[in-house]
C-alpha cells in the first residue's frame, strides 16, 4: 500500500585493497531482444520520446508504454474513446524502412491505425493505414521507405471500451547522431513544478511533490539516466527529450528495475518560473540514506571503457567528498549485451579505469572495496532496463 500511495502522488507529477574480489559464477545466457526490439528506433532507450497525446487510461498505461520496450507494459485508451492520437519524436532525423505495432496478448487493439510522418512537427503526411488483427505478434504496414523526425499514430475504428497497444515500431537508420540536449531550467512534470540544473552531462533536479522528489543523474547525449528519492522511497528513471527540447518523457521504477515496479510515466513541458523549487546539493548522502547506495550515472566512459575525467568531474568530486570518512564498496554493473562474460569484461575495465583516476586524485582506496556486481536476473530485457542496470554504485561497507 505504501508504494501504491506514492504512485498516486507521482502520478500527479513526475575494494580493503585495490584487488577485485572473485567474480560470481556466470549465470545462464540473458534473454535476447527480438529483431523488432533490437532495431526499433521508437524506443525510449534509443532516445525516442512522446511529444503529445490525446489521452490514456492512466499514467500507468500511458502513451510512453508503446515505446518503453517493457514487455509487460501497454498503452490503454481512455474509456469509450473512438479515436486517439500519439505523437512520437525520434532521437534524430531518420530513414524509416518499416513501421508497425504489436497489440497486447489479452486485449482488444484498435481495428486500424494510421501512421503519419513529419520533418518539422507541424506538417503531416500519411504513410500507411494498417489493419490490426488481434494477437501478440507484430504487424507491419506496406509502405515505401521515408524520412522523418517524428511520427503520429492515430487509432481508428475502435469497437471496445478500451483500445490497447503494446508496442509501436519504426525500424531504419538515423541520418545523423542526436544533438546534445540541455535539461536546465523550469519544468512542469505531470502538472507539478520542477527544476533541473545541468553542468556538462551531470544533472540535478527537484519535482515539487510532498515531500520533494530529489533527482540526480547524467545524460549521454541520447538518453538521461536518473536516480530519484522521495523521503524514504527511491528508484531509477530514464528520460528522453525531442530535438526541440520543449518537452520531456520519462519512465520511473520503484527500487530496482523490475517490470512490475514500473511507476507512472513522466510528461514534462517547459515553463518560465521555478521560484521556490530548490535543487539538492547533497544527493549522494540522500541516496545512501534512502536506498543504501548511490548510482553514479555521472561517471562517463568512452567506447574503450576509459573514464572521461572532464565529463565526470562533478560526480568524481562528489564521490571523493562522500568517501572522505568511513568504509565503502564500489560495485560495477554491466548488462548491455546478451553475453554475460562480455558484460563482465566491460564492468572490470571500467572499474580499473575508475580506480586509476581515484588513485591519481589521492582518494584513500584502503577504505574502499571495488568489485564487479553479480549478474541481474534474466527479466532484464528491454533497452531501458539494460541501460539503467549498467552503472557503478557506491554503498557503505558493512
Amino acid at each position: 500500500m505504501k508504494i501504491r500511495s506514492l504512485l498516486s502522488v507521482l502520478a500527479l507529477a513526475l575494494i580493503v585493497a585495490c584487488e577485485v574480489p572473485p567474480e560470481p559464477a556466470p549465470a545462464a545466457p540473458a534473454r535476447a531482444l527480438t529483431p523488432e526490439e533490437a532495431n526499433n528506433l521508437l524506443d525510449l532507450g534509443r532516445g525516442a520520446s512522446v511529444i503529445s497525446r490525446t489521452g490514456e487510461l492512466s499514467l500507468e498505461q500511458s502513451a510512453l508504454h508503446p515505446i518503453d520496450g517493457i514487455r509487460q507494459s501497454f498503452w490503454a485508451s481512455p474509456p469509450r474513446s473512438s479515436s486517439d492520437t500519439l505523437v512520437f519524436a525520434l532521437a534524430a532525423p531518420s530513414r524509416i524502412d518499416r513501421i508497425g505495432i504489436t497489440p497486447t496478448a489479452n486485449g482488444a487493439p484498435p481495428l486500424r491505425v494510421r501512421f503519419e510522418r513529419s520533418s518539422d512537427g507541424k506538417s503531416w503526411t500519411e504513410v500507411a493505414v494498417l489493419d490490426v488483427p488481434s494477437g501478440p505478434s507484430p504487424f507491419y504496414a506496406n509502405m515505401p521507405p521515408f524520412e522523418a523526425e517524428s511520427l503520429r499514430v492515430t487509432t481508428l475504428d475502435v469497437n471496445t471500451e478500451f483500445a490497447l497497444i503494446h508496442t509501436v515500431y519504426a525500424s531504419g537508420a538515423e541520418l545523423r547522431p542526436p544533438n546534445t540536449r540541455d535539461f536546465s531550467g523550469c519544468w512542469t512534470i505531470n502538472g507539478i513544478p520542477a527544476r533541473f540544473e545541468q553542468t556538462g552531462s551531470h544533472i540535478t533536479g527537484t519535482i515539487a511533490t510532498t515531500p520533494p522528489t530529489w533527482i540526480e543523474g547524467a545524460s549521454n547525449g541520447r538518453v538521461t539516466k536518473l536516480t530519484w528519492t522521495q523521503g524514504p522511497t527511491w528508484g531509477s528513471a530514464m528520460v528522453a527529450m525531442p530535438p526541440d527540447e520543449r518537452t520531456l518523457t520519462g519512465t520511473m521504477f520503484f527500487d530496482i528495475v523490475y517490470p512490475e515496479h514500473q511507476g507512472p510515466s513522466w510528461f514534462g513541458t517547459r515553463c518560465s518560473d521555478a521560484t521556490g523549487v530548490a535543487v539538492p546539493k547533497d544527493f549522494p548522502a540522500r541516496a545512501l540514506e534512502s536506498a543504501g547506495f548511490w548510482s553514479m550515472h555521472g561517471l562517463i566512459f568512452d567506447e574503450r571503457d576509459q573514464l572521461v575525467e572532464d565529463a565526470s568531474r562533478a560526480t568524481l568530486d562528489a564521490l571523493a567528498a562522500a568517501t572522505a570518512k568511513g568504509r565503502f564498496r564500489i560495485l560495477s554493473h554491466d548488462f548491455l549485451t546478451q553475453d554475460r562474460a562480455e558484460n563482465r569484461r566491460h564492468a572490470k575495465a571500467r572499474l580499473a579505469s575508475l580506480r586509476a583516476v581515484l588513485q591519481k586524485r589521492g582518494v584513500d582506496l584502503t577504505r574502499i572495496e571495488l568489485g564487479v556486481a553479480p549478474d541481474p536476473e534474466e527479466w532484464v530485457v528491454a533497452q531501458v532496463q539494460r541501460l539503467l542496470w549498467t552503472r557503478i554504485d557506491l554503498e557503505r561497507a558493512p
